[in-house]
């Protein structure tokens, strides 16, 4: 009786070529999400700011956006991980008003690109993180509060970037919202623009600060911290 499976040196070739093309099926979608947030972290530090939206925003005559500022510059902490950032933001008006601090990382999982935020315990202690970056060499455990359940999910679009968040998981609200149980994150990126969009809502799943659409629209003034 005949059989028609290879002889040993020739299975092992066939099963060698059919490993290989296994494995060229799931390598380039890992390499996609990689060579992605490449791109992604190359775009994202700089200074940003939406003077050109609250122009636009006064010559029209309706609401106004507040004036704001952003600052994100690349940092080195282990304890945080490998890709980190500092994010700082602050009124345009007077700098000096910083409205809010956060610890940023980044990571592929499972294909996807993920965003942890993390809050500062002690905010004024690293007021100068823009200017020294170096500083946040430091950071301790203690020192950072992960905003549980609050972590954004990068994706591709046609103009650059989107990320957002699951609002039934991200209890982190703004303390002048008392009402608020749950908020949502909405961020597009592209090579020179940022636009951020947050909404809270209630137990009852209705709306209590923010809109639907309603970004910030931040341009990008320069890739430095300056």
């Amino acid at each position: 009786m005949t059989s028609n499976t290879p002889a040993g040196p020739a299975r092992l070739v066939i099963l060698g070529a059919l490993i290989g093309a296994l494995g060229g099926c799931a390598t380039p979608q890992t390499g996609k999400s990689d060579a992605a947030l490449t791109q992604l972290e190359g775009w994202l530090p700089g200074h940003y700011d939406n003077r050109a939206q609250v122009a636009l925003d006064r010559k029209h005559g309706g609401p106004v956006h507040p004036a704001v500022s952003v600052v994100i510059v690349r940092v080195d902490s282990l304890t945080v991980g490998q890709k980190v950032y500092y994010m700082e933001e602050s009124d345009t008006d007077d700098p000096r008003h910083v409205t809010a601090q956060y610890i940023l990382s980044f990571e592929v999982v499972k294909d996807r690109i993920i965003e942890a935020v993390w809050t500062l315990a002690e905010p004024q202690r690293w007021r100068n993180g823009v200017e020294q970056p170096e500083l946040f060499s430091s950071l301790q455990p203690p020192d950072l509060k992960l905003l549980t359940g609050c972590s954004l999910e990068w994706r591709r679009t046609d103009a650059g970037f989107s990320a957002s968040n699951d609002q039934k998981l991200c209890h982190s609200t703004p303390p002048s919202v008392p009402a608020a149980v749950s908020a949502r994150w909405r961020i597009e990126l592209s090579v020179d623009q940022m636009g951020i969009n947050e909404i809270a809502f209630d137990g009852d799943g209705d709306v209590v600060a923010g809109a639907e659409g309603d970004f910030i629209r931040l341009r990008k003034r320069s890739s430095s911290k300056l």
